[in-house]
């Protein structure tokens, strides 16, 4: 596989966001007491005022409007949200997996997702991706 200079770009914000997002998940559940789906979603929230700027601009160097691509990007982080939310929520009923390894496989897909919206919808600039 061919890591391109965007992909590159997405993986380094990306890990930036998710210590961010760790962080928040940790003190979340292990200070502040919440559950794991509260933390979680809280963490996703906040990710996502990090990324957009950061993605439009560096990631994926765009020359789409703001008004396309942010509605884009919220309308693809709705969805992200729920899988998360989803993947959290169903994993954590029972307590039989720690919430780390759950929040490790719903950031893997939810990365997987974004990757390719981003690349082929949200900051395209009209040309092939």
């Amino acid at each position: 596989m061919v890591i391109t200079k965007k992909l590159r770009r997405f993986l380094i914000v990306g890990g930036a966001t998710a210590v961010l997002y760790y962080c928040v998940l940790l003190i979340g559940i292990e200070l502040m007491g919440w559950s794991a789906v509260v933390a979680s979603s809280l963490a996703y929230v906040l990710s996502l005022a990090i990324n957009y700027p950061l993605h439009y601009r560096w990631s994926f160097e765009s020359e789409q409007r703001h008004r396309t691509a942010m509605f884009r990007y919220l309308l693809m982080n709705f969805t992200g949200f729920f899988l998360n939310w989803g993947v959290m929520h169903f994993a954590q009923k029972d307590d039989a997996v720690h919430y780390l390894f759950i929040q490790t496989l719903a950031i893997t897909i939810i990365v997987i997702w974004n990757y390719i919206v981003s690349n082929r919808w949200i900051y395209s600039n009209g040309r092939a991706a």
